[in-house]
This record gives structure tokens, C-alpha cells and sequence, in this order.
């Protein structure tokens, strides 16, 4: 691969953009963009032409944003075990103030809160259901990698929540994929298991689950970062990550899109940009530029 892929923001297909926008509105968002596909983005996703594209961002930060595309497919269905891209995370300052948001909005946890140790740190998690089954990750810890929380202007002092702190992503293979990613230019911060009983709770999975995860990230930790998690002993078939379904989950990246074209199946080269899955079944899509 020429040159290392960063990674961006994460595409979210809608079947209602401006209800999932005031969604992410409570957690901080604001809409800074609106636009239509292009045909050629438009073909690329399965969607039609001029289908509604709206940009989220947290007002003072410079990354961690979230583009809805508006899709009228129909919603997939598919195994809480199956490999796809599967939530967004954020940090909070303060999970009890999250809770009382989350109650206060009438919003829906997947799973109880957790709350557990974490080698030597403390770490607190829920999932809120969002529009389309899009899971929303809440994290309170106690050393936060760095996010717009850590901004000293007076405006960041008034957040509760980051920008998009990371987005995780189910695979079937986690050191295969993790190889890709660091190949490709990612820094890779740690792999671990997970066999906390909380982390499958607070996930609204149907049974007790172990689990390992790899965290990567661009140069000097800067958000979002990308995480790899894989199930121990949970077979499922992959979710197809296009067409771009209400729900779904597209991680975009920045690099040479020539180059990526050649490292990925089934790629689809568009408006200098190109989808595709990576050999260990990633959904991606790769851009000469960031969004801005």
C-alpha cells in the first residue's frame, strides 16, 4: 500500500436522516453540511441519485464527524454476532449525567450500564438504540485517549460528550484484520481479551460472550480511532455492508485511492473515492481527502 491510510468519519445510512441528526443531537452533534449524492456515489452506495447527505459535528472539534446518507432500502436483519461495523463511541465527562439525558430523552439502553475494572484503569459503558438499530456507545474512564473534551476553550468546558471517539467493527478474524490495518499505516495501541460479564450485558447480547479487541488509531492517538473486535466460539455469516441499508455502518478513511482500489474486493471506484471490503471482510471506503 502507498502511503498510510487515516482514518476520517463514518458514513451511517438513514431512512429518515433529519430524525437520526436530532438523535445525535442530544449527544452533542450539530448538522454542519447538507448535500445530495452524486451519481457516481449514488451507484457506488445502491442508493438514488441526489439521496439527502447530512454532515454531523461537534461544535470545537476538528474530527470525529458523522455523514448520514438517506437510504429508502429496506433494513437488514442479521446476527448480533455478525461481522460489520457496529457501534460508535463517545466519551462522556459524566455517565450518571448521561443516564439522566438518555431518561430525560426517552431514549433506549441496549443493555444495563456497566461498570468494571479495566486493568488499572475504571471503565463505565451503556448502548443507546438510535434510529435504524445504530448502536451508540457511551465510555467514561478514567485516562480519556485525547477528544474535544480535553479543549481548554470556555465552549468545551460546557460538553458532555466528544466527538466520535471510535467506531467498533466485527470481524472473524481479529489478527488478520489487525495486520491489514497496521500495514496500511494505522498505530496499533493494544490487543486484548474481554471476558468482563458486564461487557456482553451492556452489549444486549443473548448470552454470556468472551470476546478480543484491537485498538488502532492515527499518528499521536488523535480521534476517531478504529477498534477490532472478534467473538470467541461465535460463528455468524457477515452482514453485506452494501447496498447502503437504513443502519447501516461505512468507516471512511484517507489514503492513495489508486492503491487502496488494488487492496480491496469488490472495489468501486467513484468521485475519488473508492468502497470495498477489505481480504478479512472490513466494509471501507477510501478518499483522497478529508471530510471538511
Amino acid at each position: 500500500m502507498t502511503g498510510p491510510w487515516v482514518f476520517d468519519h463514518v458514513v451511517v445510512g438513514a431512512s429518515d436522516p433529519d430524525a437520526t441528526a436530532d438523535f445525535f443531537a442530544h449527544f452533542g452533534f450539530a448538522v454542519s453540511a447538507r448535500s445530495g449524492l452524486s451519481e457516481g456515489a449514488a451507484a457506488a452506495y445502491g442508493l438514488a441519485v441526489g439521496a439527502p447527505a447530512v454532515e454531523l459535528s461537534v461544535p470545537g472539534a476538528e474530527s470525529g464527524r458523522i455523514r448520514l446518507i438517506g437510504s429508502e432500502l429496506a433494513a437488514d436483519e442479521y446476527s448480533q454476532y455478525a461481522p460489520r461495523v457496529e457501534a460508535l463511541d463517545l466519551y462522556t465527562r459524566d455517565m450518571a449525567a448521561s443516564l439522566a439525558l438518555i431518561e430525560q430523552a426517552g431514549l433506549v439502553t441496549v443493555g444495563p450500564a456497566a461498570d468494571f475494572p479495566f486493568g488499572p484503569l475504571r471503565l463505565q459503558q451503556v448502548a443507546v438504540h438510535g434510529p435504524d438499530g445504530v448502536m451508540l456507545v457511551l465510555v467514561d474512564i478514567n485516562h480519556r485517549l485525547p477528544s474535544v473534551l480535553d479543549d481548554t476553550a470556555p465552549d468545551s468546558a460546557e460538553l458532555l460528550h466528544s466527538e466520535l471517539h471510535s467506531v467498533v467493527c466485527v470481524v472473524d478474524d481479529l489478527d488478520a484484520a489487525t495486520t491489514f490495518f497496521t500495514d496500511a499505516g494505522l498505530e496499533l495501541r493494544a490487543t486484548f481479551p474481554l471476558a468482563e460479564p458486564a461487557v456482553p450485558a451492556f452489549m444486549g447480547l443473548p448470552r454470556p460472550s468472551t470476546m478480543r479487541m484491537s485498538v488502532l488509531g492515527n499518528t499521536g492517538s488523535a480521534p476517531p480511532r478504529f477498534e477490532l473486535l472478534q467473538f470467541d466460539d461465535e460463528p455468524a455469516p457477515a452482514r453485506p455492508s452494501l447496498p447502503l441499508r437504513p443502519g447501516a455502518l461505512l468507516p471512511v478513511f484517507v489514503a492513495d485511492v489508486n492503491a487502496a482500489a488494488d487492496s480491496l474486493q469488490g472495489a468501486v471506484r467513484f468521485d475519488d473515492a473508492v468502497v470495498g471490503v477489505t481480504a478479512h471482510g472490513v466494509p471501507v471506503q477510501v478518499q483522497s481527502e478529508p471530510l471538511r
